[in-house]
């Protein structure tokens, strides 16, 4: 005997062997020759029926026979049961036979593992720690048959007399064994069997959970079984029903398609002639509404052209005496105008002289002005003269400041009454007499200025401050005169354009908004009513 315990996997089942041969096999064939590690309880899955369903012919008669139901038999077959449980109680006691053997065999078995070291007990442990578990009795997932079972028995049977033979020999090697030996094998065998002992206890219980288990999931199956059953047989009921009215509703079918046919010919013929009568009527109605319409479209046009006639000659007679009024009003505006422009000429010729004599005037006063102002600088810079070449006995000259400022706003004051041109000539004699002036002052000054030591020109300064006087009061009047130019200007524009022609006053806007930096005029509808009132007409 080997007893080498070792491992393989089976090359068919894929399964874990251990080897408890005297020859070890599993070198030579490796196949499923172990151990089983336990039964496998409950039934096999059942073989399907033969046969073919015979289907029931109805063309032969209307009353066919109710349909029996053939798919499952509601008897549950017995036989097959009892069968299957003679073959457990038969594997469950071949089963209980080989584990008692086992146990009396382990005894022996442990001798041997101390005569091949920890090796051996290893193995021992992996056998026992297994626990059988490897589905022996399962060959391609599917439960091995009866044959296969007696073969499984057979494998046994060799292996159990293997293990005698090697017991024997054993027996007579430990025979010629001495004390020492002996009592550290009995220990040995003593401690692995109390091991084994507690692992065959263990697995026991496995197999008792199993065993009940199994039987749990067979009463459920058996359950699920007479469920089904039932279920099967519900169903087989309710089609038989189903088919029963399938067939009643087929009569009524046929009965309803043969009403339905001689319905059909009826409406068939009504139809066609109802047709017939239609077509005729619609045809009759066709022609007529086509008479009618070309009727109408007749006297329709007949109307409007007659109407349009009517309104065409109205329009004219109403047009010529609109044109015969407006005619009217454009001669009595012409003369109108004429009559304006003639009064407007005589009005700015009158007004145009009196301006120009006015504006000579007041030239004429402004040269006056200037010459006072001429002469009294130049005998006041004659003074200066006699003074800085210390002459005795030099007059001052007198001027009078109050008359000149009158002048010169009267000059101001006189300023509405001329024309723009006036105002410009004015306003640029003004400036050069302003100019004159200031650059006669500033000699004057820079002179006094160098003359500061002598005493006697204290007279000078009170004249020079009189100069200042005349000064501010020729700025003031220029100032005065810029702004009257700058309100003069737009309205001489609008007279002259007025004085033109009224209609001349839409082009003034162009005039007087064009340029940069100039006087922005806008006319407004008060302006031309106001300007067509002074020319005697109204817009």
């Amino acid at each position: 005997m080997c007893g080498c315990l070792c491992t393989r996997v089976c090359k068919l089942c894929t399964r874990v062997l251990i080897c408890a041969f005297a020859v070890c096999v599993l070198e030579e064939m490796q196949v499923c020759v172990c151990v089983p590690a336990y039964i496998p309880s409950g039934a096999g899955p059942r073989e399907p029926r033969e046969g073919i369903a015979q289907p029931i012919d109805r063309s032969t008669s209307k009353l066919a026979a109710k349909p029996q139901p053939s798919l499952i038999s509601s008897q549950i077959d017995q036989s097959a049961i009892v069968h299957l449980q003679n073959l457990f109680s038969q594997f469950q006691r071949q089963y209980n036979q080989f584990v008692n053997v086992n146990q009396r065999r382990l005894g022996v078995v442990m001798c041997l593992c101390i005569a091949y070291g920890s090796a051996a007990i290893t193995a021992a442990e992996r056998l026992v720690a297994t626990k059988f578990t490897h589905k022996y009795f399962l060959r391609n997932g599917k439960p091995r048959t009866v044959y296969d079972a007696h073969q499984v028995l057979l494998a046994l049977t060799q292996r159990v007399t293997a293990i005698n033979g090697a017991v024997r020999n054993h027996a007579n090697q430990l025979s010629q064994m001495g004390d020492k030996a002996l009592a550290t094998a009995t220990l040995r065998t003593e401690s692995n069997l109390n091991l084994f002992n507690e692992q065959v206890a263990q697995l026991k219980k496995a197999l008792d959970a199993e065993v009940a288990q199994r039987a749990k999931e067979s009463e459920v199956q058996a359950e699920k079984i007479a469920r089904l059953q039932d279920y099967v047989r519900n169903v087989d009921m309710q089609d038989s029903e189903a088919l029963q009215k399938l067939c009643r509703g087929r009569e009524r079918i046929a009965d309803e398609t043969k009403k339905l046919e001689r319905t059909g010919v009826v409406v068939a013929n009504t139809t066609s002639e109802c047709g017939v009568r239609i077509n005729e009527a619609l045809k009759a109605e066709t022609r007529a509404r086509l008479e009618f319409e070309e009727e109408f479209k007749r006297t329709w046009s007949d109307s409007v052209n007659d109407y349009l006639k009517s309104v065409e000659e109205a329009d004219r007679s109403i047009y010529k005496e609109q044109f015969a009024k407006i005619n009217e009003a454009l001669a009595a505006l012409e003369t109108h105008l004429e009559a304006g422009n003639t009064k407007i000429d005589k009005i700015i010729t009158a007004d145009v002289q009196s301006r120009r004599a006015h504006e000579r005037g007041l030239l004429a006063r402004a040269k006056e002005l200037d010459d006072r102002v001429t002469k009294y600088i130049l005998a006041l810079k004659q003074t200066i003269d006699d003074f800085n070449a210390s002459k005795r006995n030099v007059k001052l000259p007198t001027f009078d400041i109050d008359s000149v400022r009158r002048e010169m706003e009267s000059i101001a004051a006189d300023k509405n009454k001329i024309s723009m041109e006036g105002l410009l000539k004015l306003e640029e004699k003004m400036s050069g007499i302003q100019e004159a002036f200031m650059r006669e002052k500033r000699d004057i000054l820079s002179k006094v200025q160098s003359a500061n030591e002598v005493e006697r020109f204290e007279k000078l300064r009170t004249q020079f401050d009189k100069l200042n006087e005349i000064k501010d009061s020729m700025q003031s009047a220029n100032e005065q005169l810029r702004d009257k130019i700058e309100r003069q200007v737009p309205k001489d524009v609008r007279l002259q354009y007025s004085c033109g022609h009224p209609w001349a006053l839409v082009g003034m806007m162009d005039v007087l908004e064009g340029g940069e930096g100039e006087v922005s005029l806008k006319l407004s509808d008060s302006d031309l009513e106001n300007s067509g009132s002074q020319n005697g007409f109204k817009f």
